[in-house]
C-alpha cells in the first residue's frame, strides 16, 4: 500500500508522502493516513500539472 498510495494522491500535501513513505508500522500508516485523508476534501481528478510521478500527462490526455 505505501508503494502506491502517493500516486493515487498526487496533489495533496507534500509531507503526506515524506510522512506515508517512513511509516514502519500499520498503525503509524493509519496515523499518517488519518491525519491528512479524515476530511472532506476531495482528492483532485488529475495530478499537477508539475508532478514528478506524472511528467507528460498533460501530453497523454492531449493524445486522446
Amino acid at each position: 500500500m505505501k508503494r502506491f498510495l502517493p500516486f493515487i494522491t498526487q496533489g495533496l500535501e507534500v509531507d503526506f508522502d515524506f510522512q506515508i513513505r517512513r511509516s514502519r508500522t500499520p498503525d503509524a500508516f493509519f496515523d499518517v493516513c488519518e491525519e491528512f485523508l479524515s476530511n472532506d476534501t476531495p482528492i483532485p481528478v488529475l495530478p499537477p500539472e508539475r508532478s514528478n510521478l506524472f511528467c507528460g500527462f498533460g501530453e497523454l490526455l492531449g493524445a486522446e
